[in-house]
């Protein structure tokens, strides 16, 4: 009955070079009019200029998910976009915040709506045969899972699993996710670790990866609320994520999981804390198994909207 068209855009690091691009691009593209008319239009990530001027809709959507005071941008080209969204859903309170700060005058557009989780769902998934290769391992197993960008600072990786050889550790990292191997690949070599290392790429089930691993890394630059934290969350995985600016507004750091600063040797000395302290271990994965990280709930804010 309801027609909703939703479009993914890409990131960008530099947000003002990304809206100037989509902007020029979407003069010479066709019109989606010809789709006919929706209910809603969503633009899933920024920028939101083809859900803005190539789609017929009654109420159209701009979702943020990334701390906006971590970017550069061009007020007076990006304020126009903005305003003329009916909506502007914001995936966290810390997001919120950035962005209102970044934008004036945009409060009155606001909805926060949590990324949506099924932690049911998950778990099916992750039931599913669990992959060989960690499963012939015996060392300690760690994954990250998402793209390979400048924000989730995956190169750092190798440097970590350098320290954490040279102390020890046996372990292997797993790194699940698309894009541009070149940077990560070069720090693999220069730290010689291609035996510790696996670039898994894209995988459209990484649930019984995530399942099957002793620790889940995010060592992001940035992030809004990492949606791969709380899946190896509900998958009672220890988390370790790096301090950027809306971390604690997703980990309660020695509660459901650990924050460490940005560097490359308070990551691998978390690592080794988590690995080492069985107490603090216990304590946290205890913790995950009685709290519920369900929101199912939160899409009936999506049907207020159309007023459902």
């Amino acid at each position: 009955k309801y027609k909703i068209y939703l479009k993914r855009n890409h990131y960008s690091r530099d947000a003002s070079a990304s809206h100037y691009v989509f902007e020029e691009v979407s003069k010479v593209l066709p019109s989606l009019h010809f789709l006919g008319h929706y209910d809603l239009a969503i633009s899933f990530l920024d920028p939101p200029h083809i859900v803005q001027t190539k789609v017929n809709a009654s109420k159209k959507i701009e979702w943020i998910h990334t701390d906006w005071g971590s970017h550069k941008f061009n007020y007076d080209l990006l304020y126009k976009y903005w305003k003329a969204n009916d909506y502007i859903i914001s995936i966290s309170r810390a997001i919120t915040l950035s962005f209102c700060n970044a934008f004036p005058g945009l409060e009155n557009k606001i909805i926060e709506i949590e990324n949506i989780l099924s932690p049911s769902l998950i778990r099916q998934q992750a039931l599913t045969l669990s992959p060989k290769e960690m499963q012939n391992f015996d060392g300690l197993k760690v994954i990250s899972v998402g793209r390979l960008s400048y924000q989730k600072n995956f190169e750092c990786i190798p440097h970590v699993v350098k320290i954490l050889k040279e102390a020890g550790i046996n372990l292997h990292w797993w790194i699940l996710g698309p894009g541009q191997r070149l940077e990560i690949n070069q720090a693999i070599a220069e730290t010689g670790t291609q035996e510790e290392i696996s670039l898994m790429g894209p995988r459209d089930n990484p649930y019984p990866y995530m399942a099957a691993c002793d620790i889940y890394v995010q060592p992001s630059r940035d992030e809004g609320k990492s949606i791969t934290v709380r899946e190896a969350q509900i998958l009672y995985k220890p988390v370790i994520i790096t301090r950027y600016a809306t971390s604690s507004s997703q980990i309660n750091s020695g509660v459901d999981g650990l924050i460490c600063d940005m560097n490359i040797q308070a990551i691998a000395e978390a690592i080794r804390s988590i690995t080492h302290n069985k107490e603090m271990r216990n304590k946290i994965v205890d913790y995950l198994h009685t709290h519920d990280y369900g929101n199912e709930s939160e899409v009936n804010k999506i049907y207020k909207l159309l007023n459902l």
